[in-house]
C-alpha cells in the first residue's frame, strides 16, 4: 500500500508553538455557534488587541503541557495537540 506522508517542513508545522498570528487567524475564522455559556468568539474577537497577549500565552501552555489551565471551561474551546503526549 502506498500511504501519503508529510515532508520534513509540515512535521515541523506540527511541533512548532503557536504564533500569535495562527492563534488570531483561528479565533477569527471560528464558528458563530454559541458556546455552552451562550457567548461566542465574537467577544474574543471584539476585544483581541486587549487580550491577545494572554489568549496567546494559554495557548503555549497548552502547546507545552498538553493540557488546558485548571479551570479553563474546555467546552469553549476544543483543542489538538501538535506532538504527542505519550
Amino acid at each position: 500500500m502506498d500511504f501519503k506522508s508529510l515532508d520534513g517542513e509540515h512535521i515541523e508545522d506540527l511541533v512548532r508553538k503557536f504564533s500569535e498570528d495562527e492563534v488570531h487567524r483561528a479565533v477569527c475564522d471560528s464558528i458563530k455557534t454559541l458556546g455552552p455559556d451562550g457567548v461566542n468568539f465574537g467577544l474574543v474577537k471584539e476585544f483581541w488587541e486587549d487580550i491577545k497577549l494572554e489568549f496567546t500565552r494559554v495557548m503555549g501552555e497548552f502547546h507545552s503541557n498538553c493540557r488546558m489551565v485548571k479551570g479553563a471551561n474546555s467546552s469553549f474551546i476544543v483543542l489538538i495537540p501538535k506532538k504527542k503526549i505519550w
